[in-house]
């Protein structure tokens, strides 16, 4: 699930596909839309759960831009923040990992979700 109200398909827009295949995510200048990209699954069963990822920013990224990762447990009618990435500016590259076993459901949602900038 996408939300991104300057979309126009997969390559344009603030939340987009880019030309390495990865996900991006950018809202600079502001839209205060807060574009996100989502996915749910039915974890029904699962025993436990584990969500990872690598992620990566781009030189035009300054301290007061900032992303959130959320889970939910109801499809989306309400997150738990899992972590925020502000506070450093430039190109950055890390790896996350986290244990969402709590929120394992028929409905289980992972939100990428821009607060502030991210050009």
């Amino acid at each position: 699930m996408e939300n991104d109200t300057a979309g126009s398909g997969p390559t344009l827009g603030n939340v987009l596909i880019g030309s390495s295949g990865n996900l991006w995510l950018d809202d600079n200048p502001n839209t205060g839309t807060q574009p996100s990209a989502s996915r749910t699954a039915d974890l029904t069963g699962a025993t436990s759960g584990t969500l990872s990822f690598t992620w990566e920013t781009q030189s035009g990224v300054d301290a007061v831009d900032r992303v959130v990762v959320e889970v939910s447990s109801n499809g989306g009618a309400s997150y738990a923040v899992l972590k925020s990435f502000t506070g450093f500016a430039g190109a950055r590259v890390g790896t996350e990992s986290f244990n969402i076993a709590r929120y394992i459901s028929s409905q289980t949602t992972v939100r990428f979700r821009v607060v502030s900038g991210y050009g």
